[in-house]
């Protein structure tokens, strides 16, 4: 303890009363030695020996056969390297394979018998896993052949199965023209058998005359199960043609064929099948929607909704309100026949569309067509405005009439769009405060849509508003 405070205060200086430093101990006058290097390391003598852990000994044992076996086997083991690779990948695709012909192929295939089934796995091996067009196409039309041999019938639902099969493949390909081609005569060709076969089973010999070929006989009125099966094929043949004119709508409207004159004859050729169909049912006695008894032979009311959910607002976007409204009207006459009561909300929305189409819509002066018919009469500005305002609270209306249990975001959607027109007409009248008012019942729609660019949009046009309606106050303060 006292060596230890004699070495701490070895430098210090103390001031004396003469004015000088001196040493508290003094030290003999010699020269200073430094006793030992600074930069010299300390050593110490070690006092445990401390293992490796198991993973350090498995990683220097690693590192050391990596070099030795590139240094022993410079060729081999390159080779093999890629040799696994090669298996890896090579079992991953087999396992693929087996996948998607467990999953996809053979549910699609199993139906089928046989030898049909047996090319048809070649033609969705070419179309699923491995797509190659032609040789896809080769197998296909084996499979149809194969079909026609066996005495399957050209409409039944396997066999019209293989050809949108093949429709499909061409557009995976990017055929999409050879596939809209087609795709439009396939739905031609199946009208056509079904107006056949109609008119066939609807022929009967006359009253009191006896056949005395019986052939003939077979012919014109065949046996009662061989017209009930056809009579229900024809059914579910033109459910599917409507089906693929709205197909060949949504083709002729992509990116990659551009054709919205087609994509419009087309939607509007469907329809008209689907009303044509409806009144076809009700002269048969039959409702508009499928019965139990016909099951899938025909159109229940969630496809005709969805048939008639998105038709028209294709042109509505390109700005043809015309072209938009020859095919609402229609719609909204359908949906109304067939959904009776049960309101859905894609009234709501037809109805919105309609307004929007009709405000939009731009009469010009029509004259009488070179062939004397008349077109229709003209229609003024105000006389269109009044008829939008009218679908617009159609649609608001309708939307209080729909179940709870059958109600979405969508009529708030469809409330939300009929505000909007309402705003604007009040708009274009120089009513201020009914703007506001509709344009305050745009925002309370989106908000219950959860529709933020809505609700966005429609403060943004109510501060338009506020501003036009002081720009305005302002005027008529400098004429007075």
């Amino acid at each position: 303890m006292l060596s230890r405070a004699s070495r701490r205060f070895v430098a210090l200086k103390l001031p004396s009363s003469r004015g000088f430093l001196f040493d508290v101990y003094p030290q003999p006058r010699q020269p200073i030695m430094q006793l030992r290097p600074k930069n010299l390391p300390i050593t110490y003598k070690p006092t445990q020996i401390r293992t490796s852990m198991f993973s350090q000994r498995v990683r220097r044992t690693y590192r050391s056969a990596a070099r030795d076996i590139w240094r022993k086997n410079p060729i081999f083991f390159p080779f093999a390297l890629i040799s696994i690779i090669a298996a890896g990948a090579l079992s991953t695709y087999i396992v693929s394979v087996f996948y998607v012909r467990a999953t996809q192929v053979d549910e699609k295939v199993n139906r089928f018998p046989p030898p049909v089934a047996k090319e048809l796995r070649r033609a969705l091996y070419f179309t699923e896993i491995n797509l190659e067009p032609q040789k896809a196409l080769d197998h296909y039309r084996v499979a149809l052949q194969i079909a026609m041999d066996m005495d399957m019938h050209p409409w039944s639902d396997e066999v019209l199965g293989i050809k949108l099969q093949m429709a499909d493949m061409l557009i995976k390909a990017g055929y999409h023209q050879k596939a809209a081609e087609f795709l439009g005569r396939l739905a031609q060709q199946g009208f056509e058998w079904v107006l056949k076969t109609r008119d066939r089973y609807i022929l009967t010999l006359p009253k009191g005359k006896a056949v005395i070929d019986p052939n003939l006989k077979e012919i014109v009125q065949p046996d009662e199960e061989t017209k009930n099966y056809e009579l229900a094929l024809a059914d579910r043949t033109l459910k599917k043609i409507i089906g693929t004119f709205l197909l060949l709508g949504e083709l002729y409207e992509d990116e990659h064929i551009k054709d919205p004159a087609k994509a419009f004859s087309t939607r509007r050729a469907a329809l008209g099948m689907l009303t044509e169909e409806i009144e076809n049912r009700r002269r048969r006695g039959l409702p508009p929607l499928a019965t139990p008894e016909e099951g899938d032979n025909w159109m229940t009311a969630e496809e005709v909704g969805h048939v008639m959910s998105d038709v028209g607002e294709t042109w509505l976007r390109a700005g043809r309100p015309d072209k938009a409204l020859e095919l609402l009207m229609p719609s909204i006459a359908i949906l109304r026949d067939v959904e009776g009561k049960d309101v859905s909300c894609r009234q709501v929305i037809l109805l919105a569309n309609i307004a929007a189409a009709m405000f939009d819509h731009n009469p010009t002066q029509q004259e009488e067509s070179a062939t004397g018919k008349k077109k229709q009469p003209v229609i003024s500005v105000e006389q269109q405005m009044e008829s939008s305002r009218a679908w617009a609270l159609k649609s608001i209306e309708v939307s209080k009439l729909v179940q709870e249990d059958l109600r979405d975001e969508s009529c708030d959607m469809g409330c939300a769009a009929a505000a909007d027109v309402l705003s604007a007409i009040a708009e274009w009248q120089g009513a201020d405060e009914e703007a506001r008012k509709w344009l305050r019942e745009e925002k309370r729609y989106c908000e219950s849509a959860n529709y933020a660019e809505g609700v966005e949009k429609a403060v943004k046009m109510m501060a338009q508003v506020d501003r036009i309606s002081k720009q305005r106050q302002q005027q008529q303060a400098k004429v007075q």
